[in-house]
């Protein structure tokens, strides 16, 4: 399996935290990473995102830079909110096709947990995800992971 994990881009602020829309600047790096990964040649079997306002806008603008063929249907999922334990991820992410290719759009702390686990690190520890950080780990059992790919919207031209 290859999971691509994204951190939404820059969100601004709103009074309700589930609300929060992204910046200009955070809808021009969604489409920058969008852009990347249409250049690279990346197809996607299963799109993932939480479902806060945020994270399906940087979903939905980074599929509309990827060609027709390549998108999957955005689907979103509570098992990518920070709410979601550690178990409880693991369990959903076992129900997906071993070798799918899949986007995973989600938030700090979690995103980071969930990689450090499959990195091997230790428990106490995680991997901080800067905003728009793309970082792509190759798992053939979904117990150890192979770093692939570690990217952020800044190092594309």
């Amino acid at each position: 399996m290859k999971i691509y994990f994204l951190r939404h881009t820059e969100a601004g602020e709103a009074a309700v935290d589930s609300r929060r829309c992204l910046t200009a600047k955070g809808r021009r790096d969604a489409r920058r990473i969008g852009r990347f990964l249409r250049e690279t040649g990346v197809r996607f079997d299963l799109v993932f995102s939480s479902p806060l306002v945020r994270a399906v806008e940087t979903a939905e603008l980074v599929r509309s830079r990827l060609p027709a063929r390549a998108r999957s249907k955005l689907r979103e999922v509570r098992a990518l909110t920070n709410g979601t334990t550690e178990i409880s991820f693991s369990r959903w992410l076992k129900r997906l096709p071993r070798s799918a290719t899949i986007l995973l759009v989600g938030h700090e702390p979690s995103l980071g947990m969930h990689l450090r686990r499959l990195l091997g690190g230790p428990p106490e520890d995680r991997l901080p995800v800067p905003k728009g950080a793309l970082i792509r780990v190759d798992t053939d059992d979904l117990v150890q992971g192979m770093l692939r790919l570690v990217i952020s919207p800044g190092q594309i031209p």
